[in-house]
């Protein structure tokens, strides 16, 4: 390989997802503090691992601009708070890539081991295409279903399942 023996943490990921989206239901349901910064904290984590993780929040933002009852979020002080402790995570590495000239994004996008110059849509592109192959296609079966799920809640105005 390129760079060598490369850890590949995806059962800590796993583990560290399914953790915040649990503390994240408990979260919406009581509104403590504590189920907020758990939420954080393992976010916190997981984007200290690798930096993939940061699609856990962006799903999370995401669903909170979705419907109503998700836009009511950006009010609680808790949903605020569990993003600063997840940024705490972000930041080590994108401090890194900042001082370090971005190697994470020229790797992925640019200076791949053909040693192209600039970035190259079609590197970015075979990124994506290799991470929707390698993953399970029950996965974004499960995935799209949920979304459209979600979509349909919203549009109804339903509370979701957290609150039931």
């Amino acid at each position: 390989t390129v760079s060598g023996t490369i850890y590949y943490p995806e059962g800590v990921l796993q583990l560290l997802l399914a953790l915040m989206l649990g503390s994240l239901i408990r979260a919406l349901r009581d509104d403590r503090m504590a189920w907020w910064a758990a939420t954080g904290a393992c976010a916190a984590l997981g984007l200290l691992i690798h930096y993939r993780f940061v699609l856990a929040g962006a799903g999370g933002r995401a669903s909170a601009l979705a419907g109503r009852d998700g836009r009511r979020l950006w009010l609680r002080p808790g949903f605020w708070r569990a993003g600063l402790i997840a940024l705490a995570g972000l930041l080590p590495g994108l401090l890194y890539n900042i001082r370090e000239g971005w190697p994470v994004w020229a790797y992925q996008v640019s200076n791949r081991p053909c040693g192209t110059d600039g970035p190259q849509f079609k590197y970015l592109s075979a990124l994506i295409q290799a991470q929707v192959a390698a993953a399970s296609p029950v996965f974004f079966v499960a995935l799209l279903a949920a979304v459209l799920d979600a979509v349909r809640r919203a549009r109804r105005g339903d509370a979701p399942p957290a609150r039931r």
